[in-house]
């Protein structure tokens, strides 16, 4: 009798290591996984047309010669979303003349762009802020249309040549401020 109960309790002692040794790996089950998180992507083009009207058509995307003082031309500046996200944009506008006698400080006044201030904030900083945000794939309302040479260009400006570099930047609306001048991470110049 001695037997059957030492096997008993052997029986049951077995049980129940089997079982704790079951309920452990149970409880301790591993499961591997790997997280991809894709981050939406912001891209822009900068948009430069013109009408024929003024007679020099597109010529007013690279070089144009001939301009006289008095005269408008065509320039149809805007910015283009061809990111995934919508974007905030502002875009800066730098004039240079670089006149032919190169003696002299030119007037920078004497050559004037119609600047669209319904749509586009002047941020006091070098750059126009368009008020909207851009949704993926769209076009901000022109920045401006018109280039005008002032009809009290002296002979100073004769052959002289005028210069305007435009630069676009963009950044996420995304958790980014209520507005466009609330909104953060400009680049840097010369990124």
């Amino acid at each position: 009798m001695k037997k059957k109960i030492i096997l008993a309790l052997a029986a049951v002692a077995s049980f129940l290591s089997i079982s704790v040794y079951g309920s452990y790996a149970y409880l301790t089950a591993e499961i591997k996984t790997e997280n991809v998180i894709t981050a939406g992507n912001l891209k822009i083009a900068l948009i430069e047309t013109s009408s024929a009207e003024d007679g020099f058509g597109a010529a007013v995307a690279g070089r144009l010669n001939g301009v006289m003082p008095g005269k408008t031309i065509s320039k149809i500046v805007q910015v283009e979303n061809r990111g995934d996200n919508e974007a905030y944009v502002r875009v800066q506008v730098k004039k240079d003349i670089i006149l032919a006698e190169g003696n002299s400080s030119p007037d920078l006044s004497l050559v004037t762009c119609d600047f669209n201030k319904e749509y586009w904030i002047d941020g006091n900083d070098g750059y126009y802020y368009y008020r909207d945000s851009l949704e993926a794939g769209r076009r901000t309302v022109p920045l401006f249309e018109k280039v005008a040479f002032d009809a009290s260009m002296g002979n100073l400006y004769q052959d002289s040549r005028i210069r305007m570099e435009i630069k676009a930047q963009a950044t996420q609306v995304a958790n980014n401020g209520e507005s466009v001048m609330e909104a953060k991470g400009w680049p840097e110049d010369g990124e």
